[in-house]
């Protein structure tokens, strides 16, 4: 490994690193998410306020938006749907649902088959990146829908507002343009296909 200290590969010298690290529950994955609401609010932590802010709303809502959107909809995916709200594995859909579902998660195995990177020509595997596929398209759809209704009800006119410089880009498209930034990436050919045979996302480009 590049610019890692050799004990990082050392179980027993992680074991200790981490000995007074504590417990780990159940909700401290969310709980990291209810602190970056935090760190961004308007009132609190302006150090970091400046930093998480510094770019338009209709960016902001495509990136880190669509990221959180993103590990929400993990809940509903192929392997998250098997779970109840508790966390108990167990069947809490309808098997119509249920049918309708594997139905859907059929057609986004099918799409991504289809698809490929033509610059590394590595192709997306439909049926191993299903589960980031799916969770992919529930985060931007419903980052997308949240910043509709962000200007709705800021009273901001989603056909007018402040374009960044030297761009004519609407609101909507530099939500997506904010969206496509997260994906963006310089990697050789062969560590795109290392990285795709390894991997259950799909290829960036196709992301």
């Amino acid at each position: 490994m590049v610019g890692y200290e050799d004990w990082i590969l050392e179980d027993k010298l992680l074991d200790a690193y981490y000995e007074k690290l504590g417990e780990i529950q159940e909700n401290n994955y969310f709980d990291a998410v209810v602190a970056l609401c935090g760190i961004i609010a308007d009132d609190k932590f302006s150090r970091w306020n400046k930093t998480a802010l510094r770019n338009e709303t209709s960016i902001n809502y495509g990136a880190i938006g669509t990221v959180i959107g993103h590990e929400i909809s993990h809940a509903f995916d192929t392997t998250g749907r098997k779970f109840d709200h508790l966390g108990n594995l167990r069947q809490w859909w309808t098997n119509g649902t249920g049918r309708k579902f594997l139905q859907k998660a059929e057609c986004f195995m099918d799409q991504y088959d289809n698809y490929e990177d033509t610059l590394s020509s590595v192709k997306a595997d439909g049926k191993v990146t299903v589960g980031e596929n799916i969770a992919d398209n529930g985060g931007v759809r419903n980052a997308f829908k949240a910043f509709r209704l962000h200007l709705a009800l800021s009273g901001e006119n989603l056909n007018y507002r402040k374009r960044l410089p030297g761009l004519s880009a609407s609101p909507e498209q530099l939500f997506f343009l904010g969206y496509a930034s997260i994906w963006c990436a310089n990697m050789t050919d062969k560590y795109a296909k290392t990285f795709n045979d390894r991997d259950n996302h799909s290829p960036n480009k196709i992301r």
